[in-house]
């Protein structure tokens, strides 16, 4: 059973256990609001290849079905 004495001590060190994680939390979530808006603030963000290949079957797909339906004659 805690002795009277020690039960502020251990309040004291739950309410700065728990004041520093909702800091730490905090400083986490400013890092991330931080690096999405410098990501969405570029007009033009840079893509990686993998995604400009992606981009590029598409508009292939696209045109290609384009193409077959201009094709179809109807009856």
């Amino acid at each position: 059973m805690p002795m009277a004495a020690s039960v502020p001590i251990t309040v004291a060190k739950m309410v700065e256990i728990t004041a520093m994680i909702n800091v730490l939390a905090s400083d986490d979530k400013i890092t991330s609001l931080v690096n999405i808006f410098l990501y969405q603030s570029n007009v033009k963000p840079v893509q990686s290849a993998r995604d400009l290949e992606e981009l590029n079957e598409k508009t292939i797909n696209t045109a290609i079905g384009a193409y077959r339906k201009a094709m179809i004659t109807p009856r």
